[in-house]
């Protein structure tokens, strides 16, 4: 699966933008879903979810937009921290 990079503007001056590679996720609970961007990180050891997502959607499965049979189940951790929104790490991503 190749990931396509996103040219983001940077928050500091001293640079005009930088790319990272987003990636669509759909986070499911049931009848609940939400399509949320992940950084998708090799060197990050697990996929993490920021705490308010959690608490909007609950336990969750994963799939990702527009590759059939794409959901699975994995074990997630959460964290609240203002700058991680969903991080896509190796266990249970890569493997």
């Amino acid at each position: 699966m190749k990931i396509p990079y996103s040219k983001l503007k940077s928050e500091c001056k001293y640079f005009d933008f930088f790319y990272k590679p987003l990636l669509n996720i759909v986070l499911l609970n049931g009848y609940k879903s939400r399509i949320q961007k992940g950084l998708v990180d090799s060197g990050a050891d697990y996929i993490l979810i920021n705490t308010s997502i959690a608490k909007d959607i609950g336990e969750l499965e994963l799939a990702i937009p527009g590759i059939d049979n794409s959901n699975f189940t994995t074990k997630v951790g959460f964290v609240n921290s203002a700058s991680v929104g969903v991080l896509i790490g190796q266990k249970g991503f890569f493997d």
